[in-house]
C-alpha cells in the first residue's frame, strides 16, 4: 500500500476552478476530488455534465487523477435528481466515486423509516451500478442519520459493496462515539472505499459551548500513523484526501498540509512496526 494523497477542491471553493487545478498539482498532489454544489462551485448541479468535462479537462492538462466527486450536503441522498447529477458528474470526468451524505435525523419521524429511506436510495443507485460503474460512498459524519460504521452497515446490508460504502474521516469518528480505527475498518470492511485526512481539537467559545476546530493532522486527536497502520492492515488501497485546510489558503499551505501527511505516513513504521 502506497499513500496516494489528494486534495479536495472544496477546501478552496472560492477559487475558480483552474486555478485549483493548477494549485494542487503545484503543491504536489497527485489527486484531486471536485466538489458539486447547488447553482454555484466547481461542479454545479445543473450542469453537472458540463462543468465536469471541463474539470476533467482541467485535471488532465496538469496530470491530476479525478478520485472523487464530492456533493455538498445541501444536495440530499434522497432526491433522486441529485443522485443522477452527482453520478453523471463523476462518471462523465472519469472519478471512480461520488460522495453524499445521509440526511439529518428528524426526532418527529421513525428512526426505522428513516434509515429505510436511506437504504431504498443506496439499493436504487445499485441497480444502475453495471450500466454507470461509479460506487456512491456515504461520508460518516455528525449531524446525520448515518454517522457511524455500524449505521453504514445497517443501511447498506444486501447491497453490494462494489456499488455502495462508506467514506471514512477519524475526526469526524472523535464527535460520534469516538469509534477507534480498528473497531471502525472491521465493520465497514469491503464497504471502505474514501479516506479524508484531516486533525481537530475541541475548545470553548466565548458562550461556553465546545465544538471542533479544524488543525493540522499532526496537532490534533487522531492520531494518524496508528490509523494508516490500521488502513494498511486492512489492505486499503484507496485514496486519502486532505479535505479541509487549517489555515489561510494558499499554495504553500496545500504544500505544508501534504508534507505534514506524508510526514506522519513515513512515521507509522516506526511507531507501529507496519513496513
Amino acid at each position: 500500500m502506497d499513500l496516494r494523497l489528494g486534495f479536495f477542491s472544496g477546501a478552496v471553493r472560492d477559487w475558480a476552478p483552474n486555478r485549483v487545478a493548477t494549485a494542487t498539482a503545484g503543491a504536489g498532489f497527485t489527486a484531486i476530488e471536485w466538489e458539486m454544489r447547488d447553482g454555484e462551485g466547481h461542479i454545479r448541479a445543473q450542469a453537472a455534465v458540463d462543468d465536469a468535462l471541463a474539470r476533467r479537462r482541467e485535471s488532465d492538462g496538469v496530470g491530476l487523477e479525478i478520485c472523487c466527486v464530492s456533493v455538498n450536503p445541501v444536495l440530499s441522498l434522497l432526491h433522486e435528481a441529485s443522485v443522477d447529477a452527482a453520478i453523471q458528474a463523476a462518471s462523465t470526468c472519469g472519478a471512480p466515486l461520488a460522495r453524499m451524505f445521509a440526511p439529518p435525523f428528524d426526532p418527529a419521524r421513525g428512526i426505522d423509516d428513516q434509515l429505510q429511506a436511506v437504504q431504498s436510495a443506496l439499493a436504487r443507485h445499485a441497480r444502475g451500478f453495471a450500466h454507470h460503474g461509479v460506487t456512491l460512498v456515504i461520508e460518516l459524519s455528525e449531524e446525520t442519520i448515518v454517522p457511524s460504521p455500524e449505521l453504514l452497515r445497517r443501511v447498506c446490508a444486501g447491497i453490494d459493496p462494489e456499488a455502495v460504502g462508506a467514506l471514512y474521516d477519524p475526526a469526524n469518528m472523535l464527535v460520534e462515539g469516538n469509534v477507534s480505527p480498528p473497531l471502525a475498518l472491521a465493520l465497514l470492511g469491503d464497504y471502505l472505499h474514501h479516506v479524508h485526512i484531516k486533525n481537530e481539537l475541541f475548545v470553548r467559545s466565548d458562550d461556553g459551548t465546545w465544538g471542533p476546530v479544524i488543525v493540522r493532522a499532526d496537532e490534533g486527536l487522531v492520531d494518524w500513523p496508528g490509523v494508516f497502520a490500521e488502513l494498511r492492515r486492512a489492505g486499503y488501497g484507496g485514496h486519502v484526501v486532505i479535505d479541509h485546510l487549517s489555515d489561510d489558503a494558499s499554495v504553500e499551505r496545500m504544500q505544508l498540509e501534504r508534507e505534514v501527511a506524508e510526514s506522519l505516513w513515513a512515521a507509522m513504521p516506526l511507531r507501529y512496526g507496519i513496513p
